[in-house]
């Protein structure tokens, strides 16, 4: 299969704030540049251009969704080159920059370009054109450092002066012009709702669960269901419901006393990492907008929630060591990691006791999941070994086929010559009247009939010719058998084959599984069936 060429775009949030930025460095302005630079360079055309976008992501590092989905096909070999507007835009970090491109891309045998840098690593780089891109990667650090202090200065400043820089927490809605929460009624009388259960004595999963059976929308479901809110940045998972958190959350929140608080976190001291402040240092405004609960039913339901004592945090970590699907196995219904019991023999959807008719006493033994995985495995992976032998016996044949191909493509153009010659014969003889017409055109439509059929033999020998020119053994079936030869044997599941072969198993139901595989398409076409679980 033929490499492509990867044109990665990045824009980060910084970006988006200044408007010159914003201008020269848009994603579209990017993609616009890269599409110019391959249309107008011969050597980069005949390549298939796929785009690697990571809109609202800093380039200080390389934590990126599709930075390291480039970085899964560089090493599958599948990325011919790799296509920028500039350097800055791969990264400003002048390490990983270095890295990259005097390191991993040569070793990987990948070209890079930045084209507004004029440097392609395909070009001979001379000493002089190394030191300026280290000196251009550290002045992308430098930026990007200065920056980032700036930004914090001025969100300090917005701090001290009370001016709102977060979203409003649900139940309220942000007016930007006020700098201030103004409550969103439809929201607020949910949490007025939390608020009364919660002092009425029910617990945080009693309350979830009503809230599941009432129909009303979680946090973010409501966020998208109201646009006009501008509240961004929500993920929805599959069939999103109220739990006990989202519900001490809420009760938590003195936001709805009225209070504002700020500067809860900071990443001063490292800007990948944000790092909870010390209380003293909190921003606190009182009376900073309309309360939706009482100070005084605030500290009642925080009073009523400490009764109900949230699970140990590490307890689900002491399950799980001796269940070999342990980060693998998700509910089918809500899509969530499964949480474990008796050390990891039992599997328990957490959320299952807030959804509505759900059964919460369900559990599932990780050993019949376990053997379903193993017995769904070994026919596949008996297929792929059969697959590579059969293709490699393909191949075998292939030569000798090639062989014969040659000798009767030969012999094809030898004949084709010799009827020529027999037809510019017949044709002087027609013409010095050394043969009649009728005889003439008789004998032309015998050779015309023989070169018809020459050319349909002609063609179906390149056919084949190109079939076993171009027979090769697919990467992923030539990656995987060196393993499966060794696993094929094996009696029970391991860990390294889950590692290898296992992406996520859902749990749809008791003793009703759901797997996919890390190389699901050619899993399924070894399987035969579409379906094969």
């Amino acid at each position: 299969m033929k490499k492509i060429i990867a044109a990665y775009l990045r824009l980060s949030n910084a970006d988006h704030d200044l408007s010159e930025k914003d201008e020269s460095n848009s994603i579209t302005n990017q993609r616009q540049l890269i599409k110019y630079h391959i249309q107008t360079h011969e050597d980069l055309k005949s390549y298939q251009y796929e785009e690697f976008v990571d809109d609202g992501y800093s380039g200080m590092n390389t934590n990126r969704p599709s930075f390291q989905n480039m970085l899964r096909l560089i090493k599958k070999d599948k990325i011919h080159c790799v296509i920028v507007k500039d350097l800055s835009r791969f990264a400003r970090d002048y390490l990983v920059l270095g890295d990259y491109v005097e390191q991993i891309f040569p070793l990987l045998g990948v070209r890079f370009i930045a084209i507004n840098d004029e440097y392609d690593s395909r070009i001979s780089v001379t000493a002089m054109e190394t030191v300026s891109i280290s000196i251009k990667s550290l002045v992308y650090d430098y930026y990007s450092r200065d920056l980032a202090r700036k930004m914090r200065t001025g969100i300090m400043e917005r701090y001290k002066h009370g001016t709102i820089i977060h979203a409003a927490p649900y139940g309220y809605v942000t007016n930007y012009k006020k700098h201030r929460f103004e409550i969103d009624e439809e929201a607020a009388a949910n949490v007025k709702l939390i608020f009364k259960l919660t002092i009425e004595g029910q617990s945080p999963s009693d309350i979830a669960r009503y809230l599941n059976n009432s129909g009303v929308p979680t946090p973010a479901v409501y966020n998208r269901l109201h646009p006009e809110l501008k509240k961004t940045g929500y993920k929805i998972c599959k069939n999103p419901v109220w739990t006990n958190s989202s519900i001490r959350t809420i009760i938590s929140n003195r936001t709805y006393t009225g209070v504002r608080i700020g500067h809860k976190t900071s990443t001063e001291n490292s800007p990948h990492v944000s790092e909870k402040v010390d209380p003293a240092d909190w921003f606190i405004y009182e009376n900073a907008h309309t309360p939706i609960i009482s100070e005084e039913d605030y500290e009642l339901a925080l009073s009523k929630l400490k009764r109900f004592t949230p699970r140990d945090p590490n307890r689900t970590k002491q399950y799980v060591n001796n269940c070999v699907l342990q980060t693998k196995l998700r509910c089918g219904h809500c899509g969530r990691a499964v949480e474990y019991r008796t050390s990891g023999r039992l599997a328990i959807c957490p959320q299952a006791r807030f959804l509505p008719n759900a059964d919460s006493s369900a559990t599932h033994p990780t050993l019949n999941i376990t053997v379903y995985v193993y017995e769904s495995l070994m026919p596949i992976l008996k297929a792929l070994l059969i697959e590579k032998e059969r293709l490699q016996n393909e191949i075998n044949e292939g030569k000798a086929i090639l062989k014969r191909c040659k000798e009767t493509l030969s012999r094809i153009e030898e004949n084709k010559r010799q009827l020529s010659e027999k037809k510019r014969i017949l044709y002087e003889a027609y013409v010095t009247k050394e043969m009649n017409r009728e005889t003439y055109l008789q004998k032309k439509a015998e050779l015309d009939k023989q070169e018809q059929d020459l050319k349909q033999e002609y063609q179906q020998q390149k056919q084949q010719e190109m079939y076993y020119t171009t027979l090769a053994i697919p990467d992923e079936i030539n990656m995987l058998s060196a393993s499966a030869s060794s696993d094929i044997d094996k009696e029970f599941l391991t860990k390294d084959m889950v590692k290898t072969y296992v992406r996520t198993v859902y749990i749809d139901g008791p003793e009703d599984y759901r797997i996919e595989w890390n190389y699901d398409n050619l899993f399924r076409q070894l399987a035969g069936n579409e379906n094969v679980d």
